[in-house]
């Protein structure tokens, strides 16, 4: 501001008498017109923490010093006559041709702090002329791809996360697989800001169907870095076997062997059945049928048929033996009364002997039969 009242003043004087106004819009022209003669570059500058920033700074006007400021400080003053008063980590590069004199200043190891504002680089010299640039400080961290490699069925759904940790400013992710952008509607990206270092983290999804084999890559990048930071993985894609030929041959054994199991069960259950009709004969059947063969042995002998006569082919011995004790008392007071002529012998009690009596007409005849109990 001083030197800018000092040049109004000499101004005022030169023109000798003009006015306020006239002085002011010469001044603000000339000033322009000087600024323009002095050139800083680059006036966007992104570097990594650690790394050293360059700026030049040139201009066709004579000047006595220069002074190089970060921010609101002086880091480097560089004397026409004398040179740079270079330090640890600042210093000044003559690059000067026979048009122009030019100085580069070289930052070592720059430090980002926590700000997220870019720092701000000013050229001064003594007499006026003054540029600025901005320096952008940015960090990379660390990415992994989580998971480790993959073996998959054709077809079938995979996913793949990508972790970025420690960025500044946020990063950029992107994905390929075997080098081919897999398309942004497959992956998304988050970031989170950790406050306590002033570091992003970033996290991305893929999600893509296993076609073929081959890498997944995951690249993570700011502007600062040359090239961006990658993690990879591999991805295994197994080609299902068409089992549909095998499937329709044991599918068609199983119905044929579920009829097969379905016949014979059904056989089975007609035979048990068949077998509880013959051997469930009702009993008026079977008395029906011991009637019919007392019948036939009274027609061959052409008399009463004796009640206690029991057929050879009789089943049950029991039987027999029960009905021929009650025929043996029934017949007992009647043959009594019918034998008038012969009396009737004495017959020994035997459990072996048995005696049946045949009515033949006017007569009756004793027929021992001998019935062994077995």
């Amino acid at each position: 501001m001083l030197c800018v009242a000092l040049l109004l003043v000499e101004l005022a004087f030169a023109t000798q008498g003009q006015d306020a106004s006239s002085s002011s819009s010469s001044f603000s022209s000339s000033s322009s017109l000087r600024q323009l003669e002095m050139v800083l570059e680059p006036r966007s500058l992104a570097v990594l923490t650690g790394q050293s920033a360059r700026f030049n700074c040139s201009t066709t006007e004579p000047w006595t010093i220069m002074i190089w400021r970060l921010d609101d400080a002086s880091v480097m003053v560089v004397s026409a006559g004398n040179g740079p008063t270079n330090t640890t980590l600042y210093k000044a590069v003559n690059c000067s041709t026979a048009q122009t004199s030019c100085w580069e200043l070289v930052m070592e190891r720059v430090i980002r702090s926590n700000s997220a504002q870019p720092h701000r680089v000013v050229c001064e010299t003594l007499g006026g002329l003054l540029m600025a640039a901005e320096l952008h400080i940015q960090e990379s961290g660390s990415v992994v791809v989580t998971g480790g490699n993959v073996s998959v069925s054709s077809g079938q759904t995979v996913e793949f996360q990508c972790v970025a940790l420690g960025w500044f400013p946020e990063p950029s992710v992107e994905w390929f697989l075997d080098g081919q952008p897999p398309g942004r509607d497959s992956f998304n990206t988050s970031s989170e800001l950790d406050r306590t270092r002033a570091l992003y983290n970033a996290t991305s999804t893929l999600v893509l169907e296993a076609r073929r084999r081959g890498s997944v890559e995951c690249r993570v990048s700011i502007s600062a870095m040359a090239a961006p930071l990658s993690a990879s993985t591999y991805l295994s894609v197994v080609q299902a076997k068409d089992n549909t030929a095998v499937i329709a041959a044991v599918s068609y054994v199983a119905a044929m062997l579920l009829v097969i199991l379905i016949t014979i069960c059904i056989m089975l259950y007609l035979w048990r059945r068949s077998l509880r009709k013959e051997s469930s004969i009702p009993e008026t059947e079977r008395i029906d049928q011991h009637r019919s063969q007392q019948s036939s042995v009274a027609e061959e002998t052409e008399g009463r048929v004796n009640a206690g006569y029991s057929s050879e082919c009789s089943s049950s011995f029991v039987d027999t033996e029960s009905s021929v004790s009650m025929h043996s008392r029934r017949t007992t007071a009647s043959t009594e009364e019918a034998y008038t002529t012969e009396e009737m012998p004495d017959v020994v009690p035997s459990p072996y002997n048995t005696i049946y009596f045949i009515s033949l007409g006017d007569k009756s005849i004793k027929t021992p039969r001998r019935v062994t109990t077995v």
